[in-house]
């Protein structure tokens, strides 16, 4: 890790202070571990239980579909992208389904980056089926890191070509 050199007059290079605020005109403001942010100075809403940022994380994922019941016989591109601030992720997919073969009910897709800090089966997500039908989705939450989707009207999504953009939102 490197630090900001020392200024001769004692403060740092590329920071500046002045009316209250600090300025970081070179470099990254780095926290250690179990630090964060704290905005314990603002009034708080009833209920609060913590005031403390301590969590940003952007990355990728692998989602893995799989039907309900069933097999599908050629998965096409998957791909998905998460960003987490605290403990609340927003996870995003893109499936294609090439070829269906058996599957049917409902589709899953396991591998969400991070564990659900609860499960429950109300909709916690949305999509769309983007090229053939353009369907809109309910998406659910299953066990431990796995939604499971099915058209709005309540029909099983997963047909030849069917492609589809999805977005969970969870805590953790």
């Amino acid at each position: 890790m490197s630090r900001a050199r020392d200024r001769a007059d004692g403060g740092l290079a590329g920071v500046t202070t002045g009316s209250g605020n600090v300025t970081i005109t070179d470099g990254n403001l780095i926290l250690d571990a179990g630090n964060g942010i704290d905005f314990s100075d603002t009034t708080d809403a009833s209920g609060m239980t913590s005031e403390l940022l301590d969590d940003y994380e952007e990355g990728t994922w692998t989602p893995v579909l799989t039907p309900q019941t069933g097999t599908i016989t050629t998965v096409g591109t998957v791909s998905g992208t998460y960003t987490k601030v605290g403990n609340i992720v927003k996870a995003h997919c893109v499936l294609k389904i090439t070829t269906n073969g058996t599957g049917a009910t409902y589709l899953k897709v396991a591998g969400l980056p991070f564990s659900f800090s609860e499960s429950n089966t109300d909709d916690t997500g949305y999509g769309v089926e983007i090229y053939n039908t353009g369907k809109s989705l309910a998406v659910w939450n299953q066990a431990a890191s796995t939604v499971a989707f099915r058209f709005y009207d309540v029909t099983y999504p997963g047909a030849d070509g069917n492609h589809f953009s999805l977005t969970n939102i969870y805590r953790t």
